[in-house]
This record gives structure tokens, C-alpha cells and sequence, in this order.
């Protein structure tokens, strides 16, 4: 019995196993990106694998975006609130 490597099976399309492709997984844990940076490169780099229709491509794009958004709001909330005990501690 042979056992195929999870990079090797693609379940609901074809879109991470076309030649050359590489999937998100890979990219956002040898980057140790979080959950929401993942799902930005998730978004992205299916959007035109994915789908044909550009309605679609869109769409995944906005999510990407979206995801992106997010990430930006809550490191900004990080990066004031170490600001703010920086100062206290002065």
C-alpha cells in the first residue's frame, strides 16, 4: 500500500496540484505566519487558479484583503498598546 503525501492530494479542485504550484500550507509554515496572514497568501495565490470567472477572482482577492485589513488593525492595536506601556514605564 502506498501513501500519498497530503502536497500531493488536493481535495475540491485542481488548483494546488497543477506543476509548479506550491501550496499556501507550505509557504505560510516555513514563513510561521499566523492565521491571518495566511489566509491573505491562501486568498491570493488561488484567486486565478481557482476560478475562471474574474467575478470570482475577485471575490478571493477582496477576501485576501480583507484578511489583510484585519492583520493591519490588529497589529497597529499591538503596536499602540506597546506604545503606551513603553511610556508609563518611563
Amino acid at each position: 500500500m502506498t501513501t500519498n503525501s497530503t502536497n500531493e492530494k488536493q481535495i475540491g479542485g485542481n488548483h494546488y496540484t497543477q506543476p509548479g504550484t506550491i501550496q499556501p500550507w507550505e509557504i505560510i509554515e516555513k514563513n510561521n505566519l499566523d492565521y491571518w496572514a495566511g489566509n491573505v497568501i491562501k486568498y491570493i495565490l488561488r484567486a486565478e487558479k481557482k476560478h475562471s470567472d474574474p467575478s470570482l477572482q475577485l471575490e478571493d482577492y477582496e477576501k485576501g484583503r480583507h484578511y489583510l485589513d484585519y492583520l493591519i488593525e490588529r497589529k497597529r492595536k499591538q503596536y499602540e498598546a506597546s506604545k503606551g506601556n513603553s511610556s508609563r514605564n518611563q
